[in-house]
């Protein structure tokens, strides 16, 4: 059943990317921070369509009842101008609206009780018509939130939900924002979604930020080294027996709510430019998220970890280097910028391209482009051997909503480059990352290793023990049981 669900999968994708008049099915975006005018043109120029920017509360209201919008205007308008939508995640609470913390920060601490609803539905009506997603904080599971997960409960989804749709009914709700490298991140989302159907409410798109790696980006990866990508998304984890935390759709069945999209609002890999190795693993693993993201209907978003490289921190998570506030000239590129930029001329990411010259594995034999055999050219728009370019008409999981699509662009709303740098907020743009702690196994592997910033954790213990022949056994009962396991989808 594994093996007919799987070719469905591929058929259905397939099917959506072969038809040149179809609308795109997949749309791809860039977490931005804060961004600059140069940085929105370096987004637009890698051709993605959406970006995904920190909302810092402590900057629109530093003051209890005194809103200051003007760079947040500013940004947006810029984005609109140049046909890019807007995800902007609400969170890092002003030191006045904190309840109280432990640690010297106040953006992380729980807000008092009635505060986030009220910034969340001012927000929402205050950019109503040029904000449509909105996401409720970042990573509460990890030490961007300081309280315990009741707290975030209360104090954040269920008032960010009210608040939101008080102030844009039509506006959509996404959440939970969770980190899969952090503690119990299955125990959250389920706990979020009971607290939510309990109170007749309900995030409209469910958000995930996924940093596990792949077999092409960990070649020595084993079933006790820790959960691969797929498996924090829809397949369990299993040595033998099933293990790990559960996958996020299966979360979403349980609790009946299988049928929201998906998004994954944060993934990436770090790859410090100028070091061949750590940047062709990175680019390695942008295309292994395009093609996993390409199989699954429900997975309609990816926000990649990020545009630019923070010059604040060590880590370098960007697909280019900023030098100065110009682009292109003032921006360096990595393998991965490339990767993507031919990814997306693909048609279900909204591209005038072909599957036979986007880079990608588009029919899951493991060859590219002109390596595969059913490739006849640059222009076939159809990997699979032995069938014609045309293969009707596309296949859909519904109508995406008008919302999702990207907006044209809007000279109107243009407005001069006030100055507003691509690292406003730069101080909090470094503790996001900074906050990240532990090894490093998704990101390590040709890159240097290193701990700072971790995104990915792992889980276990790598290598199998010396002199043994029981990892044959293993991996024999590995694959009587996957023949057996239905995934997540």
């Amino acid at each position: 059943m594994r093996r007919w669900f799987a070719l469905a999968s591929w058929l259905v994708v397939t099917t959506a990317a072969t038809s040149p008049l179809a609308a795109p099915t997949n749309w791809v975006g860039l977490n931005t921070h804060v961004p600059a005018n140069d940085v929105l043109d370096a987004v637009k120029g890698v051709g993605a369509s959406w970006i995904r920017i920190d909302f810092n509360w402590l900057m629109v209201e530093p003051s209890q009842g005194q809103y200051d919008w003007a760079l947040f205007d500013k940004l947006v308008n810029d984005a609109r101008a140049r046909g890019l939508e807007v995800f902007a995640t609400i969170g890092y609470g002003p030191a006045w609206a904190s309840a109280g913390g432990s640690d010297a920060r106040t953006d992380n601490d729980v807000p008092k009780a009635g505060l986030y609803q009220s910034i969340c539905q001012k927000a929402a009506a205050h950019f109503a018509g040029r904000i449509s997603h909105w996401g409720l904080w970042n990573e509460p599971n990890l030490d961007f939130f300081e309280g315990t997960m009741q707290q975030w409960i209360d104090r954040v989804v269920l008032e960010g939900v009210r608040g939101i749709k008080a102030g844009c009914l039509s506006c959509k709700v996404l959440g939970p924002e969770m980190a899969s490298v952090g503690d119990k991140h299955d125990v959250w989302l389920d706990a979020a979604l009971k607290a939510l159907k309990q109170n007749n409410l309900m995030y409209d798109i469910i958000t995930w930020h996924n940093y596990s790696t792949f077999k092409e980006v960990t070649p020595n990866w084993a079933c006790w080294s820790g959960d691969l990508f797929v498996h924090d998304l829809d397949e369990q984890r299993v040595c033998v027996i099933p293990v790990g935390r559960k996958p996020l759709r299966q979360v979403l069945t349980d609790n009946g709510v299988q049928h929201l999209p998906v998004w994954i609002t944060e993934t990436g890999y770090k790859a410090p430019a100028g070091d061949a190795a750590a940047e062709a693993l990175q680019a390695t693993y942008y295309r292994r998220v395009l093609e996993e993201q390409l199989k699954r209907p429900w997975w309609t978003h990816t926000f990649f970890y990020e545009i630019v490289d923070d010059n604040n921190i060590n880590d370098k998570w960007g697909i280019a280097l900023r030098s100065s506030a110009s682009y292109p000239a003032g921006y360096k590129t990595k393998k991965a910028w490339s990767v993507l930029e031919q990814a997306l001329t693909n048609p279900a990411f909204g591209g005038s391209g072909a599957a036979c010259s986007d880079g990608l594995d588009n029919d899951g034999d493991g060859l590219v482009d002109s390596a595969d055999p059913g490739c006849s050219g640059a222009g076939d728009n159809d990997e699979r051997d032995g069938v014609s370019a045309d293969s009707g008409p596309a296949a859909s999981d519904g109508p995406a909503p008008a919302a999702d699509a990207a907006t044209p662009a809007d000279g109107a709303v243009s407005t001069p480059d006030a100055g507003a740098s691509a690292d406003s907020g730069a101080s909090k743009d470094a503790s996001r990352d900074d906050a990240r702690s532990g090894s490093d196994a998704g990101s390590g592997a040709g890159s240097g290793g290193g701990s700072s910033g971790c995104r990915i954790a792992s889980e276990g213990v790598s290598g199998s023990p010396a002199g043994s022949d029981w990892p044959t056994l293993i991996s024999l009962l590995l694959l009587i049981f996957l023949r057996r396991k239905r995934p997540y989808r």
